[in-house]
């Protein structure tokens, strides 16, 4: 449902809000839906993620915030347990499972947003389609901060072998573009 009061012509005296009641989405394959109403309001030039929860295999999240419409800022967090095989979507030439609780925000201008956050990952595995061994029991922090990646003291095992990552990965925008790992 939705509800609209004031000029549709003047945002900063529009008030508007709405009541999802059933939402699936598809993320790349990997299957959402709401968990609860998602209700979402826009007042005084602001849009306001009220209440949105979503889950999907292994995955619970919650997205709470608001994004400015006349200064075009974002402050925007999400929290919650994923399913990493929704990396998948991102890097279609990764498969990986596991599990990761994380906390993640978007803030400032929507022109360049900054997304910094943590996951912890718990019994991780990732395979990169080019390489002949998958990293397995894949545990630890990985920190994003500041266009980087850091994965100090995350853990795996590839082959028999134990692994301890250290070091970071650059991004532009939201793709990789350099990798400092040891």
């Amino acid at each position: 449902s939705v509800n609209i009061t004031g000029p549709l012509r003047d945002s900063a005296r529009l008030s508007v809000s709405a009541v999802v009641d059933a939402a699936d989405l598809t993320l790349f394959a990997y299957n959402l839906e709401n968990d609860g109403e998602i209700k979402l309001s826009f007042k005084d030039n602001e849009f306001h993620l009220d209440s949105v929860n979503f889950k999907g295999e292994a995955t619970k999240l919650n997205l709470a915030g608001t994004i400015n419409a006349g200064s075009r800022k974002a402050d925007v967090k999400a929290s919650g347990q994923a399913n990493l095989a929704a990396l998948q979507g991102f890097y279609p030439d990764l498969t990986a499972s596991g599990d990761a609780t994380l906390i993640a925000t978007l803030t400032g201008s929507l022109d360049a947003p900054a997304a910094d956050g943590q996951a912890a990952i718990s019994g991780g595995r990732l395979r990169y389609a080019g390489l002949p061994h998958s990293f397995d029991n894949i545990n630890g922090p990985i920190v994003m901060q500041k266009g980087r990646i850091s994965v100090d003291q995350l853990t795996a095992t590839m082959g028999e072998g134990p692994v301890r990552f250290g070091g970071d990965i650059v991004l532009e925008g939201y793709r990789p573009s350099e990798y400092n790992l040891t």
